[in-house]
């Protein structure tokens, strides 16, 4: 099964003189090989002379091991980051190379090199052997919602199981009667992966590991169950037609699926394709992925028109032994503009049909009843008028909510009609799992069959069991559950409603939840009706049990989830907290708050900031840096008092997001960057020492002027970078520019990496200005690209001491000055490149979907930089973080696969060793060597991880001879 999808243009053209990767290939490159030996003793512990100012520290490993050198205070606060890294041939400085002995002097300045006068109090610290484990989860909630779509329900004995999808994350849980989470059934738990049948598989050059693999554009998810994933479908199951919900646009808005049934052990999950799974997690052995369930017709929306569109199934159910699936709901929305908006003018037709199919084998659903054609309802005992919604009882009759006919019809397994039962507007059927009463919920449902000025009353009816139904109570359901019409829905989904009872309470619970509003989608931050709730029925009124928006307020504060799966994260070095980003300004990218997270309490607040920025981060003294699209402003968090720039500019305002929403604020004296529009700029970061280093998006073209081949054009900047033969300006994503000011605002360096094509996810600073960055472009290594061509590459480089040449995006061409050697890198913007004059490269780190040609980097990734010049590099694909020391050594890499239910060793799925489970783990941030911290989007969740040392020694300075 191949990892990516069709649609990824990556020509073949950019690899000339490259020949693809073997993934075959068991030797691990020594790019990616651990450096260090694990061998953490001491053969000469630390001891510690003093003579004037300067200490010299001095000690004896048994083995080439990783090594950290700190002076910490009474506190235990480092003052000064003095080493770290592997001791042998490449060992960084002030470490010696190919030696065990190491001799290291310090000045008796602290990180901001100042002289520290009372050194009597101080303790160094030597440290053998990085040891990460996990401690916890700071930000997680499986009840927070992500679908625009009503969550699905399936009652068992088990409990109840949901499933939630969106903005190109899904989620299966499993909670108890009374809505407490039990665990995760997807993502797939850690110590079912391997049982999962169909999943692709990939070796890795780094170890010669095979591990499953993403197989979707945005490698975040294994479904492939909904097209819009743009996962390139084995041949029997093609199907020639494009999603029809407009959820498209590389799987970023949409979901992998539209229904949820669970029979006996088995679980199936859909919408183009079915994907079947068991309730341990596991694919029980089926093969996961399924034929084609979708039905095919023509669209006729403002973005489908005369295409074949794939219609999806909004019910479905399983048969109490797992072995029969029933499916139905086909609703097709027309849309007469871009925001699908139902108030703005749409249409709907529907398949007014009941399909059956096995659940085991390729074989795709055929007719139970009704009939295939769309738009043809019929009103005999063997037609429906928009069939909404199926159930199965305990022996095996089904159940069909036929909206347009006001009625529920049920028939035998084998088709033959049984029963009528008279509801007016049924949208859903549901059969309580004990008494084998018959639920029925009367609620709008798009259709062509019904007008769509059909008034409905929202309504609860109750029969007694098959063999005597009978009306038993009727009730309108709770406010806000439901929809009389059309005017208040937004999503496109045809079904508002979803609900289902579970009577293994007492009395029976129902669990409710609707589509999001059309308000909640325009206006951030209108929760109503958003998230699930449950109630029961007492004098035939109902009483509200349980909301979980209100539970998720309670535990994390943010009801939202992030867009683009996009948590950034940052930490001040001062107090340890870690600060999360998300994008809560209503284009989902620029932020006017952070949530603070204490990773000693596990509190959370939500913290407003002074205008809506870009980006962020810390300076050593805890001092907040807030980046609009041209702008650096500076504040202490405390007080958020402006700390201005001495050479900086007065600003009226300043802001980033250009909707209503924005936040401004007016700057007595802010640092003006060289930068232009657009996102993902690339970060920023400040060294101990003060300077500050910002990634610069500059929108540059070539200048359409024949008289001079080499000009360029720069958009809305009074700033032209150098142009030279082979540089890169490729300016259609914004070309990353790197600049470097001191704490003043003085320009210490321009255009430190000249010629960088693609795109920036991150950047370091070290004490002597050298810069480390993760770039968008793969890295190839002795002519072999990265077998995964959508990540990216680390990099060191000195200011103006290294440079890019490219066969694209160059105003000049190379010509005769190209390399004889094969490229360094490769990228959608710049073709084939050659870095000259770079300290090291480490590649297969982050995700850009730009690489694939399609210019989309809206899901991206970020690595994290510490004060002892390691760096923490996200192997997405690989569930791990690889850890580099200052000269490009790999120390060793964190992590493995696992979802939210790994979470430590007394956690529901332990994971031995480190104990530190990931799924997407996309970006990273370190206080220093106390704590790593994690964004793994496809879990929805933050934690933390402990950084420990296997030997730890320390030597007071009082002691010191």
């Amino acid at each position: 099964m191949p990892r990516f999808s069709t649609p990824i243009l990556l020509c073949t053209a950019l690899l000339i003189a490259c020949v693809s990767a073997s993934a075959g290939d068991s030797t691990a490159l020594d790019e990616f090989k651990v450096k260090r030996q694990d061998v953490f003793e001491f053969t000469q512990k630390p001891a510690v002379t003093h003579e004037g100012k300067n200490f010299t520290i001095t000690f004896e490993s048994k083995g080439f091991c990783d090594a950290t050198v700190a002076v910490e205070d009474a506190q235990g606060k480092i003052v000064r980051h003095l080493a770290s890294g592997v001791l042998g041939p490449r060992a960084p400085e002030p470490f010696q190379k190919d030696s065990l002995k190491q001799s290291i002097v310090w000045d008796g300045k602290n990180d901001k090199e100042e002289y520290i006068t009372d050194t009597e109090s101080l303790t160094v610290r030597v440290s053998l052997g990085l040891k990460p484990a996990f401690e916890k989860n700071l930000l997680w909630e499986p009840k927070r919602r992500h679908g625009w779509a009503a969550p699905r329900f399936q009652v068992t004995q088990d409990g109840v199981y949901v499933y939630d999808g969106g903005n190109g994350l899904d989620f299966v849980n499993l909670f108890n009667h009374d809505g407490n989470y039990t665990k995760a059934i997807y993502p797939f738990p850690g110590n079912k992966i391997e049982e999962v049948k169909g999943l692709a598989h990939e070796t890795f050059p780094q170890d010669g590991q095979s591990l499953p693999v993403k197989s979707t554009f945005l490698q975040q998810t294994f479904l492939t169950c909904g097209n819009l994933y743009g996962h390139a479908y084995p041949k029997k199951f093609a199907i020639d037609a494009e999603q029809a919900d407009g959820e498209g646009h590389y799987g970023m808005y949409g979901s992998a699926s539209s229904i949820l049934a669970v029979g006996g052990s088995r679980l199936a999950l859909g919408k183009t394709y079915l994907a079947r799974f068991a309730t341990d997690g596991s694919s029980g052995g089926m093969e996961e992925e399924g034929p084609p369930i979708s039905l095919v017709t023509v669209g006729k929306s403002w973005d489908s028109g005369g295409k074949k569109v794939a219609v999806a199934p909004r019910s479905a159910a399983l048969s109490p032994d797992g072995k029969t699936l029933y499916l139905t709901a086909y609703l097709v929305g027309h849309f007469s503009h871009a925001s699908a908006d139902i108030v703005g003018g749409g249409t709907w037709d529907a398949f007014h049909c009941v399909l059956k199919m096995n659940m085991d084998g390729e074989t795709p659903p055929v007719l139970f009843a009704g009939n295939m054609e769309l738009g043809k309802p019929g009103t005999d005992n063997k037609s429906f008028n928009t069939p909404a919604s199926v159930a199965v009882d305990k022996t095996g009759r089904v159940y069909v909510a036929d909206y347009g006919n006001n009625r529920i019809q049920i028939f035998s397994a084998d088709g033959a009609y049984l029963k009528s039962l008279a509801v007016t507007r049924p949208a859903i059927v549901s059969i309580a799992p004990q008494s084998q009463e018959i639920y029925a919920f009367s609620s709008f449902v798009h259709t062509g069959g019904v007008p769509e000025k059909d008034k409905v009353a929202c309504a609860m009816t109750v029969f007694t069991p098959f063999d005597n139904a009978a009306k038993k109570l009727s009730c309108p359901l709770p406010e806000g559950m439901g929809s009389t019409d059309a005017s208040f829905w937004y999503s496109g989904q045809g079904a508002p409603l979803s609900a289902a009872v579970d009577d293994f309470t007492t009395p029976p619970t129902v669990w409710f939840s609707t589509e999001w509003r059309r308000e909640n989608v325009l206006t951030r931050g209108k929760m109503e009706n958003r998230g699930v709730e449950l109630y029961t029925l007492e004098n035939d009124k109902f009483k509200k049990k349980r909301s979980f928006v209100d539970d998720v307020v309670k535990s994390i504060k943010r009801t939202d989830a992030p867009r683009y799966g996009r948590s950034r994260l940052y930490v001040n070095p001062v107090n340890g907290h870690v600060y999360v980003a998300e994008g809560d300004a209503f284009d989902y990218k620029s932020f006017k708050s952070v949530l603070e997270l204490d990773p000693e309490t596990g509190s959370i607040e939500v913290r407003p900031i002074p205008f809506d920025a870009e980006d962020m981060c810390f300076d050593s003294d805890g001092m907040m840096y807030l980046r609009s699209i041209d702008m650096v402003a500076r504040y202490d968090p405390s007080n958020w008092r402006e700390i201005p720039w001495d050479y900086g500019d007065e600003r009226a305002t300043v802001f980033t997001s250009a909707s209503n929403d924005r936040k401004e604020a007016a700057l007595v004296s802010g640092l003006t960057i060289p930068s232009d529009g657009g996102w993902h700029h690339g970060g920023m970061y400040v060294s101990p020492k003060g300077n500050l280093v910002v990634s610069c998006g500059l929108h540059i073209v070539e200048n359409t002027d024949k008289g001079d081949a080499g000009a360029v054009v720069v958009k809305a900047v009074n700033y032209k970078p150098q142009i030279y033969p082979g540089r890169c300006v490729d300016g259609r994503a914004g070309a990353p520019l790197l600049h470097i000011w001191d704490k003043h605002g003085k320009q210490l360096a321009i255009d430190v990496l000249p010629g960088l094509g693609g795109a920036i996810y991150g950047v370091g600073l070290d004490h002597e200005n050298n810069v480390y960055l993760m770039s968008s472009n793969s890295r190839v290594i002795d002519g072999k690209v990265y077998q995964n061509h959508l990540t990216g590459t680390m990099i060191k480089v000195a200011p103006h001491k290294a440079k890019i040449l490219s066969m694209s995006g160059t105003p000049i061409a190379l010509g005769n000055l190209q390399p004889t050697r094969p490229p360094d890198l490769v990228g959608a913007a710049s073709g084939n490149s050659w870095i000259e004059g770079a300290d090291w490269m480490y590649g297969g780190v982050g995700y850009d979907g730009k690489n694939a040609g399609v210019g989309c980097g809206c899901w991206n990734a970020r690595f994290a930089f510490d004060y002892f010049n390691r760096s923490f590099a996200p192997e997405i694909d690989r569930y791990r973080v690889a850890v580099l020391d200052g000269n490009g050594n790999l120390i060793l890499r964190i992590g493995k696969y696992g979802n939210a239910d790994s979470a430590g060793e007394k956690s529901l799925v332990p994971m031995g060793g480190d104990e530190v489970g990931m799924v997407h783990g996309a970006y990273i941030a370190t206080a220093t060597d106390h704590r790593l911290f994690i964004a793994d989007v496809s879990t929805d969740r933050i934690f933390s991880v402990k950084l420990g040392y296997h030997q730890n020694e320390s030597v007071p300075l009082k002691s010191a001879r």
